[in-house]
């Protein structure tokens, strides 16, 4: 099994430990594009959420060190949603659909990369948080 795909099932049994027993969504999911500003750079975003009324709490799927796209983590955002959950992906800095430019991270680079990473993170649940069908709690 893939290091991506041990951690995307380690998210998958947290969050459906997390969700009460029973909760399904009901209807077609909603997914909603844009973009969201961290320091000097644009990055591109996708929030599936299910459909009805909010607020639901959310998933940021958060990426390692190589470059990585939203849809990485495509294949799992269905079971998050179908059991209640907020979905927030979005594009590395410099892959994808995203500005600024990709800087890998190692010994050399983590001292500077690891923080700028960290405010793309945060910066990405503020954006998740300003969405009223999101409960930012």
């Amino acid at each position: 099994m893939s290091t991506l795909s041990t951690a995307a099932s380690a998210l998958l049994l947290i969050a459906v430990a997390l969700c009460p027993l029973g909760l399904r969504a009901q209807g077609d999911p909603i997914r909603e594009t844009g973009s969201f500003r961290s320091d000097t750079v644009d990055l591109r975003y996708e929030l599936d959420r299910p459909s009805g009324k909010g607020p639901f709490p959310v998933v940021i799927f958060v990426h390692g060190s190589g470059r990585v796209t939203r849809d990485e983590m495509l294949n799992v955002v269905p079971k998050f949603v179908e059991r209640g959950f907020a979905v927030f992906r979005y594009d590395k800095r410099g892959v994808g659909e995203s500005g600024g430019t990709f800087r890998g991270v190692n010994a050399a680079t983590s001292v500077e990369v690891i923080p700028e990473l960290a405010r793309d993170a945060a910066a990405a649940y503020r954006t998740a948080c300003q969405s009223r069908a999101i409960d930012p709690k």
